[in-house]
């Protein structure tokens, strides 16, 4: 089986789901051509995020028609000095995931909180019914009117 330049992104991505240090999402791998090709059959290659500039050097162990991402090190950090501390070092792909999820959730916002008309929509347990005071449509058990405020049973 012949491995490909998707094969290879594809193991990277599932490491790197965006960059660990910025949360970026643009992440340049494999340049297309023959020095790609030289590297991949070396074992190494590197990774480079667009938006803060910080580059990585891959490692895979390749063998029997699989290539696995090993481990990755910092090369250069990004261009604010995120990353400064973990320059040369060579980290475990687990951890760079671990990094990346945490980035991610930094710049992803939360979804808002549950109310209790979610819930209850969710539940299926709706009555929907007007206010006597405004008219408006509620669509909860609930004993105050969403609208206007008023006590509703």
């Amino acid at each position: 089986m012949k491995l490909t330049y998707e094969d290879y992104r594809d193991e990277v991505r599932r490491y790197f789901v965006c960059c660990p240090l910025c949360g970026g999402e643009k992440l340049d791998y494999v340049a297309p051509g023959p020095a790609g090709v030289f590297r991949l059959l070396n074992g190494r290659d590197t990774l480079t995020c667009e938006e803060c500039g910080a580059k990585w050097l891959l490692y895979f162990i390749i063998g029997f028609g699989q290539g696995y991402l090993e481990w990755a090190k910092l090369e250069i950090e990004s261009r604010n000095g995120r990353g400064r501390e973990l320059v040369g070092k060579e980290i475990r792909k687990d951890e760079w995931r671990e990094k990346s999820l945490e980035a991610r959730a930094k710049i992803a916002p939360s979804p808002p909180p549950a109310t209790i008309d979610d819930a209850a929509k969710s539940s299926g347990r709706l009555s929907t019914f007007f206010c006597r005071f405004c008219g408006s449509e509620n669509e909860v058990d609930a004993i105050f009117c969403q609208k206007c405020g008023k006590k509703l049973k």
